[in-house]
């Protein structure tokens, strides 16, 4: 019989199977079947045997096999799990995903969490149940224990634009930090001395990286402040916290802000207090019209369709075992389109 391990190897374990829980549990593989299909009488010893088994392997019922399962035994289908599906920038990393699978034969299946950890372990739960033969993840959190669950259970994970800290699972990043240091570059080349932060959630590296990038661009132009560094920013507290930043006595000339949706959020309270036009601002991931913007906004571009590209060629490596088998950790390069909104507000000398 063969054994399952639930160790902390990069690589995924075969997925169980029925016949798999039937050796386990040491009853018949019809057994098994009328358990999970709750389609018959199962005497008690034999019900609490399959579903200790069950649990033990980690087996989930794939409910599309028949009608999805190919030649080569998977069911092409990848699930991919992403913070918001309206948001441009991982609608993009989709359509990258999109490219990749689609030379292949194989789908995605597309979900939101909405930076929700619980609502991600649904869908992935959901996902592995439906039968698909591999995960693109950008993580809800810093915790990763449903990500770890889906791997004990054979099913490879690849995890885009952030990872958990400490993080052992294959992924494909934007170069955060030097994205960030460039926007910084180009604030101070313009004359603004005091930059202002505004970053994501903490313990993701995304975040880090991003505020590492920030850090290592103003050691030597004025000096990194604390009180400029705003992290967790969320909408409905954001105005309140911009305000009470830009009212002080230090208060900052411009503002590097580091998500797209968070880019958006500072635009429209500037343009509620009449201030787009003394604050300068880069961001980072481009936003809709970002040209056409008053002032035109500059922003520092990831690429978000190659990162998608870029996972789905390491999961469909993994599940062929075909690539490395190294801990894969690549990183996308971003550029940084200057349209004048870095040199709003700067200060007189």
């Amino acid at each position: 019989m063969e054994t399952f391990s639930s160790s902390d190897s990069v690589g995924p374990q075969r997925r169980a199977t029925m016949r798999d829980v039937a050796a386990v549990a040491g009853v018949s593989l019809s057994t098994v079947s009328r358990v999970v299909n709750g389609s018959g009488a199962v005497a008690p010893e034999a019900l609490r045997r399959v579903q200790d088994a069950t649990a033990l392997l980690g087996y989930r019922p794939d409910r599309r096999a028949s009608a999805l399962r190919r030649s080569d035994g998977r069911s092409g289908l990848i699930g991919l799990v992403v913070d918001d599906v309206a948001n441009p920038f991982f609608s993009q990393l989709h359509r990258g995903v999109d490219e990749v699978l689609t030379a292949h034969g194989s789908v995605a299946l597309v979900a939101g969490s909405g930076r929700d950890p619980r609502r991600e372990d649904e869908i992935l739960s959901a996902f592995s149940s439906h039968g698909v033969d591999g995960l693109i993840v950008a993580p809800a959190g810093p915790e990763t224990g449903a990500l770890e669950r889906e791997r004990r259970a054979g099913v490879p994970v690849v995890v885009v634009d952030r990872a958990p800290r400490d993080s052992t699972f294959d992924s494909v990043m934007a170069d955060n930090a030097a994205g960030v240091t460039a926007a910084v570059e180009a604030l101070t080349a313009a004359g603004h001395r005091r930059i202002a932060f505004l970053g994501g959630r903490r313990g993701i590296t995304s975040t880090e990286q991003r505020l590492e990038g920030f850090r290592t661009a103003l050691v030597a132009p004025g000096g990194y402040d604390d009180a400029l560094v705003l992290t967790e920013v969320e909408e409905e507290g954001l105005p309140h916290r911009l305000d009470a930043m830009l009212a002080g006595q230090r208060a900052p000339s411009a503002i590097v802000s580091t998500q797209n949706v968070i880019t958006e959020w500072t635009l429209r309270h500037l343009h509620a207090r009449n201030l787009q036009h003394r604050v300068g601002v880069v961001g980072f991931d481009d936003v809709p019209l970002a040209e056409l913007l008053d002032p035109p906004l500059s922003t520092v571009i990831a690429d978000p369709a190659e990162i998608g590209r870029e996972a789905a060629r390491i999961l469909l490596d993994r599940l062929d075992e075909s690539g490395p088998q190294e801990l894969q950790a690549r990183v996308v390069a971003t550029r940084l389109v200057l349209r004048g909104s870095e040199r709003v507000g700067v200060p007189v000398e």
